[in-house]
């Protein structure tokens, strides 16, 4: 092969004299991968297509009421092995949980939001395939499966913050649902 000119490529010349890219051009023609398969491979394995969409959020910072703190600030936040679902914050920080003690009406000292304080993040994963049949020239079938939260994480809501309730600091439900699927048919003409 000789010396391509300027403006000109080869996509199968790798250089330094090794060649040997595309041997004889038999794919890099534009051809589908697959093309040549059988009609009951084809029927049933060929021209899917597959979606998938991934959703990761961190947790928003948990909003606190006027609330009575007696502690520091920064013994609040738990790492990620200690969190539960039973304290996902540390309630003996000096929160004043006593509703006796608690003002109707005072300065407020206590930040709105704290940084390090977050609720639990959201991950999920949702997929699907879909595969159209052509019935006759004109008529088409469209097969298509879905399956959210497809690996069944549980995404819990953000813990109690109300310090005189038994449930201060747990989390007791659910963003979302399990695992789920869903499958449909739709015909065009």
């Amino acid at each position: 092969m000789g010396r391509l000119g300027f403006g000109e490529s080869d996509h199968c010349d790798l250089g330094l004299g090794r060649g040997g890219g595309c041997r004889g051009r038999g794919d890099a023609s534009g051809r589908r991968f697959g093309a040549h398969m059988p009609k009951w491979a084809e029927i049933s394995a060929g021209g899917w297509q597959l979606n998938g969409v991934v959703t990761h959020q961190s947790g928003d910072p948990l909003t606190w009421g006027n609330i009575l703190f007696q502690g520091d600030i920064h013994t609040i936040a738990l790492s990620s092995d200690q969190r539960s679902v039973d304290e996902w914050f540390n309630v003996n920080a000096g929160f004043v949980r006593s509703s006796s003690l608690q003002l109707a009406s005072n300065l407020r000292t206590f930040p709105l939001r704290l940084a390090g304080v977050r609720g639990d993040g959201q991950n999920m994963v949702n997929l699907s395939a879909i595969k159209f049949f052509a019935i006759t020239e004109k008529v088409k079938f469209q097969f298509r499966a879905e399956a959210y939260n497809s690996f069944n994480h549980p995404n819990l809501t953000d813990p109690n913050v109300s310090v005189t309730s038994t449930a201060f600091g747990t989390i007791t439900a659910q963003n979302g649902g399990p695992r789920s699927f869903q499958i449909a048919g739709k015909i065009t003409f």
